[in-house]
């Protein structure tokens, strides 16, 4: 920088910027002198960790042999997969598809659902596994609900808060599958109406597990931090630290997931419920219930009942307004506004004061504060005062689940207007009034993807779609990212840290680094600051502390669409299978393209969706044209008057893509292909959204008409040139790779969907005959009986029947009278 510096600049200052540079050149190369070298490691990482897993696998393989089943042969089978659980690709990481496929098989060895709960445990730092566990999360959530309590000990919830403590970004992920379940199960399916689903155990564990993952993003683990101290003050080496931080995080979780939740208070009192938008009491006269606070909820069960236990209704406290207004006419009576989209108010009244005034700072602590986390478990129940990092990671926390709340809350809003203005009217009200904070995110994407901050909201590009039910909504914001894409785990690790690592060279690199990139560029710049030890393993050099620099930002805009309705968690389902699909197919199968997006449930019935950009429905698509030249134009005629110079590449990527969501339409079962569902890119590539109807589920269930294998009418059969073309060939060669790459993949296929299946509410799940049938169903798609070449003939008679089906035909016809949805015919 001195150097830079133009002559007209005071010597003394030069002379400043020399004297730093020097004194950081000293220090480091002393440093560096003093530092443990690696080479003192007698055994290399990669020995150490090969004796590990053959140390696993053998004690596995072991008990399998052991244990008695009438089943030796599948279990040698099993053990034979664990063996290979360690499959040597590029990266050398850990397999977690075989991992989720043993726990789920083996579930009821308890054993040896420990011993693979601790080889996910013992390789979470590795990206790519991290990528593997947050991709099987809804599969990791719906077994540590479901299953955990059958196992001696909760291995998956000690795993999942493990990891938790890893990334803030899955914390939050977790904390919105959590919720769904918590919704899914809770006493009530409205006020005064009992939930058909209901199951008391299932909805405090998820209450629980959601309370938990607060303790552990507030409070951290103190040890965690003197050994990142240690870390920086070269007593351990990079190895060490890696291996020493999962233990502290490990030793942490169990005790979370071992002890059980305190009751902060329990006592009789008299409740009733009003409605805020309207005088009516939705229950009149008071009643005493038994009324518990715990785990930030509040429970109430009826000491009149038969099963005094059982819960009548409970809801969380969290950011609830606790209100009392001295001038009521009813003595010591104080409300509870719980922070739902319901108009409801929550009333009660103690017998005396003092106690409504005991009760209202105990509700009024859980609503606002963190929850109490006390290792020592001492029956004063005395709070750990909070650092600063420990208040700022609350207040983040909470602030990133309110902002993706609010929304959600958009288009849960819209669905009681029908007018398009009143709609437009509502959205530029509601999203100038979003609450952004600083650090709130775009949270549709991975641990390992890049930060993305939001600004501030773009009210005039959001707009609501039209459709038949519920109210999709497209939501515009501003944004900025990070220089180099720094990822969202590393991000909010360094903004919200402990910061064991500081001083004064720290402090002086953060401070020159914005001058710094000025001159020499984002990459020079990088190598000037101070570094972190990376949550990932394979970032040997560390992270630079980005968030705390000031470091240019790139601006940019992001698209998203908030959706309320009941299928949403479905969809992301459907969209995990399509991801799983895609994976296997970019490496057997790559002209295969498939387009699957993130689909985030925040609670059973709300979610956020990423907005496929560059697109249009097929049926907006012919609409454009009806009001342009008020004329139907065929998707051939659309193809050779968008495609003039590019006719042939547009058509063989039309045909790459058309042949993947074929196959993926017909194995998945996925229904209700109406044109509004259908896109096509800007280059000419078809991509589906909207996938409320998968697994033979279907509108108008055994009558609907869509009984083709998949969607292939006479209009894209024109874009392929025909039945007899070259390019149609290819299609069908496409389709039948494509089916059979998945027919070798689909015990890892069928896994997935049996998993989620067990014991599930899904619409998709309960169509009659359950799960098993689902399965069932799923297993004669794929053919699982056939040979190679039979499952070949039988594919291509698939795709000659598909071609105009009739039903295909009728389908549109309805869509089309009923909806206004243009034919593709």
């Amino acid at each position: 920088l001195a150097n830079l510096m133009s002559e007209t600049v005071a010597w003394p200052t030069k002379a400043l910027f020399y004297f730093i540079y020097a004194t950081i050149y000293l220090v480091n190369s002393v440093s560096v002198l003093f530092s443990p070298t690696e080479t003192a490691i007698s055994k290399t990482k990669y020995t150490v960790w090969l004796e590990r897993i053959t140390s696993k696998s053998t004690e596995i393989m072991d008990r399998l042999q052991r244990k008695e089943s009438t089943n030796k042969d599948a279990a040698w089978e099993n053990a034979k997969r664990l063996q290979n659980i360690r499959e040597l690709k590029k990266n050398g990481q850990l397999n977690i598809q075989a991992v989720i496929k043993l726990l789920w098989v083996m579930r009821d060895d308890k054993e040896i659902v420990a011993n693979l709960s601790d080889l996910l445990t013992s390789e979470g730092s590795s990206k790519s596994v991290f990528d593997g566990i947050e991709f099987y999360l809804p599969q990791l959530v719906h077994m540590m609900i479901h299953l955990d309590d059958t196992w001696e000990f909760p291995v998956l919830e000690q795993f999942v808060y493990m990891v938790a403590q890893h990334s803030m970004h899955f914390a939050l992920q977790l904390h919105w599958y959590v919720i769904g379940y918590m919704q899914e199960h809770k006493p009530e399916a409205e006020v005064g109406k009992k939930n058909k689903k209901s199951d008391d155990t299932l909805f405090k564990k998820a209450a629980r597990i959601i309370n938990n993952l607060e303790i552990v993003i507030t409070y951290g683990n103190p040890d965690s931090v003197a050994l990142e101290q240690r870390y920086h003050d070269k007593e351990i080496n990079r190895d060490e630290f890696i291996e020493q931080k999962k233990q502290v995080r490990f030793d942490f979780a169990g005790v979370l997931a071992d002890k059980d939740s305190k009751t902060i208070m329990s006592q009789a009192m008299e409740h009733r419920i009003r409605y805020t938008d309207r005088k009516e009491i939705v229950q009149p006269k008071f009643k005493d219930y038994i009324v518990e606070i715990k785990d930030q909820m509040l429970y109430l069960t009826d000491p009149r009942s038969k099963n005094e236990e059982k819960l009548v209704r409970g809801f969380s406290l969290k950011n609830a307004e606790i209100t009392f207004d001295p001038n009521h006419k009813i003595k010591n009576y104080f409300e509870i506004k719980p922070d739902l989209d319901e108009p409801l108010v929550y009333c009660f009244r103690t017998p005396n004061e003092t106690r409504r005034i005991k009760w209202m700072r105990l509700l009024k602590e859980s609503a606002n504060d963190p929850p109490m986390y006390n290792p020592e478990d001492d029956e004063e129940k005395e709070k750990i005062k909070l650092t600063e990092k420990q208040n700022s990671r609350f207040s983040f926390y909470r602030s990133e689940i309110q902002f993706v709340k609010g929304l959600t809350t958009v288009a849960t809003r819209l669905n009681g207007y029908k007018e398009d203005r009143l709609k437009k009217m509502a959205i530029v009200n509601a999203t100038k009034n979003l609450k952004i904070d600083e650090m709130n995110y775009n949270p549709l994407c991975r641990s390992s993807e890049p930060f993305t901050q939001i600004v501030k909201t773009i009210p005039e590009k959001s707009h609501a779609f039209s459709t038949k039910g519920h109210t999709p909504t497209l939501l515009a914001f501003k944004t900025k990212k990070l220089f180099e894409g720094q990822d969202v785990a590393n991000v909010l690790n360094d903004e919200f840290s402990e910061e064991a690592v500081s001083g004064i060279l720290d402090n002086l690199s953060h401070m020159l680094a914005p001058v710094a990139s000025l001159f020499y560029g984002d990459d020079q710049a990088k190598n000037m600051l101070v570094t972190r030890p990376s949550l990932w393993e394979e970032d040997e050099e560390g992270i630079v502390s980005m968030s705390r620099t000031n470091l240019p930002l790139v601006p940019n805009e992001l698209l998203l669409i908030a959706k309320h309705d009941e299928t949403i968690r479905q969809e992301a389902f459907a969209m995990q299978l399509l991801w799983f699909m895609k994976d296997l197919w970019d490496n057997e199968v790559p002209e295969l393209y498939l387009y699957p997006f993130h689909i985030l449930p925040t609670s059973k019935d709300t979610g956020l969706i990423e907005f496929v950009p560059n697109c249009k429905s097929l049926d907006g698509l012919k609409k454009d044209y009806k009001r342009q030249e008020d004329r139907n134009v065929s998707l051939l005629e659309h193809f050779q008057s968008v495609f003039k110079k590019d006719l042939k590449m547009a058509k063989i990527r039309f045909a790459e893509s058309l042949a993947a969501y074929s196959v993926a339409s017909y194995v998945l079962g996925i229904k209700n292909r109406n044109n509004s569902n259908i896109m096509l890119t800007d280059e000419g590539r078809i991509v589906h959204v909207d996938f409320g109807y998968i697994l033979g589920m279907a509108p108008g269930k055994g009558f609907s008409p869509e009984k083709a294998a998949f969607k292939l009418t006479k209009e894209m059969i024109e874009v392929l040139d025909g039945e007899d073309s070259d390019l149609f060939k290819e299609f069908v060669e496409m389709c039948v790779s494509g089916f059979q790459t998945l027919r070798s993949e689909q015990e890892s296929l069928i896994e997935l969907v049996s998993i989620i299946g067990h014991k599930s509410t899904m619409a998709c799940f309960n169509q009659g005959g359950g799960s098993e049938k689902v399965i069932k169903d799923l297993q004669k798609r794929l053919m699982i009986t056939m040979t190679y070449e039979e499952a070949n003939i039988k594919f291509v008679s698939l795709i000659s029947k598909s071609k105009n089906h009739v039903g295909t035909k009728m389908f549109d016809k309805y869509e089309s009278v009923s909806r206004k949805i243009s034919m593709v015919k």
